[in-house]
């Protein structure tokens, strides 16, 4: 039996399914996730509970459809937006995934300019985060990046 993957891995359920080649549903997968919020604006997911969820939804879906891994012949994934974790030399993870919905570092974001990154460096131009432009909540709105 040929199944195609298809991966969903959202923020409130990673839903995991199989489909033949012509595209029918042959089995279905559905996990809750639960993150940690460690403390106020961090959202994350401890990656040893991202991989027993994925395996979860993955039994899960197997089980459905009545097929075992090995007819797996492709793979196809949607993230959960900018989730990222950081690893070492040896691609050990370092972090949990810090989620999209983190909002740990937006406030000191919202308030500073940064140097856009793709000036020039005589330039002198500098952009805000685009949660304060037009706001009236980052100050200045041209010139040149505040220090401070």
């Amino acid at each position: 039996m040929r199944l195609l993957l298809g991966l969903d891995l959202g923020t409130s359920y990673f839903k995991v399914g199989l489909f033949s080649p012509n595209g029918e549903l042959r089995g279905l997968g559905r996990v809750r996730v639960i993150t940690d919020t460690p403390a106020p604006g961090r959202v994350e997911l401890p990656v040893d509970r991202f991989i027993a969820l994925f395996r979860q939804g993955l039994d899960e879906a197997l089980r459905a459809a009545g097929a075992h891994a090995r007819d797996i012949a492709g793979i196809s994934y949607s993230s959960q937006a900018t989730t990222f974790l950081l690893l070492d030399e040896g691609e050990r993870p370092l972090t949990p995934l810090v989620l999209w919905t983190n909002r740990k570092s937006r406030p000191s974001a919202c308030r500073r300019s940064f140097t856009n990154a793709w000036a020039t460096p005589d330039s002198g131009r500098s952009r805000r985060c685009r949660n304060c432009v037009g706001s009236g909540a980052s100050g200045r709105r041209s010139g040149r990046a505040r220090r401070g």
